[in-house]
């Protein structure tokens, strides 16, 4: 600090005795903030206003009052020299602050004295505070009441439920990157999935232990039967008109072709058609579907067509075909998967966040079972971890060395300037009385 910052800093320490005087504080600091607001200006006039004024007139022989300069003065003096050297001892312990051989100090002392007791000792005093701290402060104890401090933390239901509440605002804040975090995982999952369940194998596996021995049985082959005839029934109206056409145009074409171009071949088509029964072919088809020789041959079609359908899954084209539609049948999945989620996730995970339900369950399901294991996990695991980790001496010790010495004098001044004030004002005191002693004994 330079010679203008450390005036600064004396000026202020001097205007901060004056606003003591005027505060409400306590009486007794209050009557030392004066008294060293009268002793020190006084000790320096003594010094270097009086003593120098006693030196040039006794030099000059000018004629002083004697009892001036037989006992004022050398009670002032005597109370100056108590007051100086008290407050000068009491500077030294910080003053200067950094290494300077052209402080007052080090001047004074010829350059014994370059920097200030504390800040010279700073680290042995880390380290000595360091251990004494740790010997009145136990490092276990200390451990045991920060664990026991955290279980209290985790036990309180209301800052259980204020954390809840806060992870459900973080969770709506961060929604969009839970979404992109989500979407590409549970795509890949979901395709992983597919891609082992959807196979040549897998399908053929499905064929022949599940849906082949449902259809082969004889109870769903009648069923089957029962369902296609009932459903070819309800159908004759529109399958006699199909005929109608089919018949229509197959008479046309083979009349173009068997009578010299075509001549009357649409009307003589049409004539051929509207002579036909359709009502007694309609009536005839309904009947024929329900004979029994109907359903004995749509459930041997069936039969054969379970038949011919394991027979090609054996054959070795069919693996190639099989692998391509599943292929197809996966990109496709693919696709759907891909778009379902861009479209639903955001959706579903709005709901699941501020679904109630899953609150409540965290607060009454989750956390009670999570709590007991987390308190044997902090009793057991974290004190032992703190106390390694703590090391209160060594913190102690790096905090001192860190800090600024101007801050510490600051401190130090905080908390104990009355005191040491008075220390200063006594030495004024006490002086005074040694010269008043002195008068005496002579």
């Amino acid at each position: 600090m330079d010679e203008k910052q450390t005036v600064g800093k004396q000026i202020g320490d001097w205007g901060r005795r004056w606003q003591l005087l005027w505060s409400e504080a306590p009486l007794e600091k209050r009557f030392f903030a004066a008294a060293e607001l009268f002793c020190f200006p006084v000790s320096l006039l003594t010094v270097f206003g009086f003593l120098p004024l006693q030196i040039l007139c006794s030099h000059l022989r000018l004629p002083l009052p004697p009892v001036w300069s037989g006992a004022v003065l050398p009670v002032l003096l005597s109370a100056a020299i108590g007051y100086l050297t008290n407050y000068i001892a009491i500077e030294m312990l910080f003053k200067p602050y950094e290494r300077n051989k052209l402080h007052p100090f080090s001047l004074l002392t010829g350059t014994y004295w370059q920097q200030g007791l504390v800040p010279r000792n700073k680290h042995a005093v880390g380290v000595e505070l360091g251990k004494q701290m740790e010997q009145l402060l136990d490092p276990q104890q200390i451990s045991t009441d920060l664990c026991n401090m955290a279980v209290g933390f985790v036990q309180d239901e209301r800052i259980v439920t204020a954390l809840c509440g806060q992870l459900q605002t973080l969770l709506r804040h961060h929604e969009d990157s839970i979404i992109a975090f989500l979407q590409p995982r549970l795509e890949r999952s979901l395709t992983e999935i597919l891609d082992q369940l959807i196979t040549t194998e897998q399908l053929k596996r499905v064929w022949l232990a599940d849906l082949a021995p449902i259809l082969t049985a004889p109870e769903n082959r009648r069923a089957v039967c029962d369902s296609l005839i009932g459903a070819l029934d309800r159908k004759t109206p529109q399958l006699i008109n199909l005929f109608k056409t089919m018949v229509r145009e197959s008479a046309q074409e083979f009349l173009k072709q068997h009578i010299p171009f075509g001549l009357g071949s649409e009307s003589l088509a049409d004539g051929l058609v509207g002579n036909i029964d359709w009502d007694a072919v309609e009536d005839r088809l309904k009947q024929k579907l329900q004979e029994e020789e109907s359903r004995r041959m749509i459930d041997a079609e069936l039969l054969a067509a379970a038949e011919r359908l394991k027979s090609w899954l054996d054959a070795p084209e069919a693996a190639e075909k099989m692998a391509a539609w599943t292929a197809t049948l996966k990109t496709k999945l693919n696709f759907f998967l891909h778009d379902y989620l861009q479209a639903a996730l955001p959706g579903i995970t709005d709901n699941v966040i501020c679904s109630e339900a899953l609150w409540k369950w965290i607060q009454t399901e989750l956390l009670p079972n999570f709590v007991p294991q987390l308190e044997r996990l902090i009793r057991t695991r974290a004190a032992a971890e703190i106390h390694r980790k703590l090391l209160l001496a060594d913190r102690i010790s790096r905090a001192v060395d860190a800090q600024d010495v101007r801050s510490f004098h600051r401190m130090v001044n905080s908390i104990a300037a009355g005191h040491l004030g008075a220390i200063q004002v006594l030495g004024y005191v006490l002086g005074a009385l040694i010269g008043a002693a002195q008068l005496l004994v002579r």
